[in-house]
């Protein structure tokens, strides 16, 4: 359902320092509340007054919104890692991180900068892979501009912000980069599993189910990793980090959160195949 793509260390998204993205502006950032329990939550997204990207970075370093200082030290490091014993212990952070995340997770109320359409971060270095700039059948067979599908969204995370089971509009690919901070968290089902996603969401949410039969495209369904592999679902988890690309495949439910403060952008593509 998803992979994770790694650039050379010689690439890079832009020459310049990211700086001058504090005076960015999120427009509808969300504050997500969650109730549930068992590790099925409904999530509701509830918009708030616009900010910078200074002020949500002072936002999400407040005591409250920190992650927990345990097993963090390796995941918030931007240093780029090569070597297989430094990635393992990463791997094994990364778990903890996770686990802390479920630990309790109505009542908390992170606040999201997703879906934030604004000036892109990437620069011409960033060559074929610079998404405001994508080479894809979107682009070229589109003529009018569609904020988040053709061109990229800008996504500013803090510890637990999360993004609920969903698939692409149209079902199409997307791309996710990480341009710099705290890890992304990824869970995805391959499209074959798709139809017992639905059926699955729908014995657990079925309030939802009745009301729209594309409930899952409200992005308010989060279930826990276990219900999908107790529900035989072929499960794959991914963690990304800081400069690293993840693309999902078109109908391939996916879900996650953001481990700390983060700033990725993403957008759709689309290919002949």
């Amino acid at each position: 359902g998803i992979c994770k793509v790694i650039p050379p260390s010689s690439w890079k998204a832009r020459e310049a320092s990211y700086s001058h993205a504090d005076d960015l502006v999120l427009h509808a950032p969300v504050r997500q509340e969650a109730a549930g329990r068992a590790g099925a939550y409904a999530l509701m997204n509830i918009t708030q007054r616009a900010c910078t990207i200074a002020e949500y970075t002072r936002m999400a370093s407040k005591d409250e919104n920190r992650p927990p200082l345990t097993g963090l030290r390796l995941l918030q490091s931007q240093r780029w890692k090569e070597e297989e014993e430094e990635e393992e212990e990463e791997e094994e952070e990364a778990w903890e991180v996770e686990r802390r995340y479920w630990q309790g997770f109505a009542g908390k109320a992170p606040v999201y900068g997703s879906d934030n359409y604004s000036s892109t971060l990437f620069e011409a270095c960033a060559g074929a892979w610079n998404l405001s700039r994508l080479d894809s059948l979107l682009r070229r067979r589109l003529r009018s501009t569609i904020p988040g599908v053709t061109s990229p969204y800008l996504y500013m995370g803090m510890w637990r912000a999360s993004f609920a089971w969903h698939v692409e509009d149209m079902d199409l690919y997307s791309i996710n980069y990480l341009h710099y901070g705290a890890d992304k968290i990824w869970y995805a089902v391959p499209h074959s599993e798709g139809e017992k996603l639905e059926r699955l969401a729908s014995s657990i949410f079925p309030d939802q189910a009745r009301v729209c039969s594309q409930f899952l495209r409200h992005k308010s369904c989060v279930m826990h990793p276990s219900l999908l592999l107790a529900a035989g679902i072929n499960l794959t988890r991914a963690v990304q980090h800081a400069r690293e690309f993840v693309i999902s495949f078109p109908y391939a439910y996916h879900s996650g959160f953001n481990a700390g403060l983060n700033c990725a952008e993403a957008v759709n593509f689309g290919s002949e195949r």
